[in-house]
């Protein structure tokens, strides 16, 4: 392919050729400005290995731009997420998908289930009609205040009428996404989000439960 034209390649080798020459000058740091965005899935996935393994053979520090959440978290040792210009969050990929810092991150990065409701203590939240204690005492929670409450779809799990968190919610779709069933539910006109395993039939009234260990607080002045 040496002898080749630029018109002649590949978008993925057009990237590869301009990623080695980008390379080959020995720079400090290497900026990425959406070098996979106009690429099939297949080809980007293989892009997004290869530079995962020149970064940490090069030892380069790369600065990625991307909208795509999940090249992000893939990619990176840190992540910066930014709107309108303004910093919203700094972390590494755990931190910005596990412990969002507002609801707008939260939203941004991967998809979630956010429910309003109080903290009845320090520790302790309401979650319907259940008193959940939560396993982290690092949101120094006030009694009556307002919180939102962060759960991925998948540390939702559907179960039994009866043995949930939530009750008596509706599947309304399901959609088979290869190693999961993306399952859409609804409880009192809201649209809870649940990915599973299990297939499950549209219609079925259902209980939905989680572990406290994967709730995430959110204060409301967080957001405001």
């Amino acid at each position: 392919k040496e002898s080749a034209y630029p018109d002649d390649l590949s978008g993925g080798m057009q990237q590869r050729v301009a990623l080695a020459r980008s390379i080959v000058i020995e720079p400090e740091i290497l900026l990425l400005d959406e070098p996979l965005g106009a690429l099939d899935a297949k080809v980007r996935k293989q892009l997004q290995n290869e530079i995962k393994r020149l970064h940490k053979e090069l030892g380069l520090t790369f600065i990625l731009v991307t909208h795509d959440q999940e090249e992000a978290l893939m990619l990176s040792d840190k992540i910066v997420v930014m709107s309108n210009g303004k910093i919203e969050q700094i972390g590494t990929p755990n931190e910005i998908y596990d412990t969002p810092k507002n609801l707008w991150v939260a939203n941004f990065i991967g998809r979630t289930n956010i429910f309003s409701t109080i903290a009845l203590s320090e520790d302790t939240i309401l979650f319907e009609s259940n008193e959940i204690k939560i396993c982290s005492s690092n949101y120094n929670l006030v009694k009556n205040e307002k919180i939102n409450v962060v759960i991925r779809p998948e540390d939702l799990k559907i179960v039994d009428s009866g043995n949930g968190f939530i009750r008596d919610a509706k599947i309304i779709d399901v959609i088979y996404k290869g190693l999961m069933y993306d399952i859409k539910c609804i409880h009192n006109n809201n649209v809870i989000n649940v990915e599973s395993i299990h297939n499950f039939e549209i219609n079925k009234i259902i209980d939905i439960t989680f572990d406290p260990n994967d709730v995430h607080i959110i204060k409301e002045i967080e957001n405001e």
